[in-house]
């Protein structure tokens, strides 16, 4: 399930432009 995790994340950092994950990132 590591690669789930790591895919949405990097995916969503790509569409959020590390905005609302970048939040998350530093949390």
């Amino acid at each position: 399930p590591d690669d789930a995790p790591y895919m949405y994340h990097c995916h969503i950092l790509e569409h959020e432009d590390a905005g609302m994950m970048g939040q998350f990132s530093v949390a």
